[in-house]
Formats: structure tokens, sequence, C-alpha cells
């Protein structure tokens, strides 16, 4: 059974744990609190 883990922020540190946490067979939820996320410098909506 995958270990569930929540990461408050879609931001470049919070994707970057969520990445790592996924290679390592994580369940991973991200909380952000707009509809945009960044990452390299470019917004993206979602």
């Amino acid at each position: 059974m995958k270990q569930k883990i929540a990461i408050i922020g879609g931001g470049y540190t919070g994707l970057c744990c969520a990445k790592k946490l996924l290679e390592n067979n994580f369940e991973v939820t991200i909380y952000e609190k707009t509809d945009k996320i960044r990452w390299n410098g470019k917004v993206h909506k979602l």
C-alpha cells in the first residue's frame, strides 16, 4: 500500500518534491491556492 503525502504549494519546490516522491512510489496530492503553477519561470494554468 502506497503512503499518501500532501504537498502545500505548486511552485518549483513543491513540484520537485512531488516528482521525487512519485519516483519512490508515494501517492502525492498537491494543494495550490490558485489555478496556476509555475515551472521553469513559466506560468501554467490548470
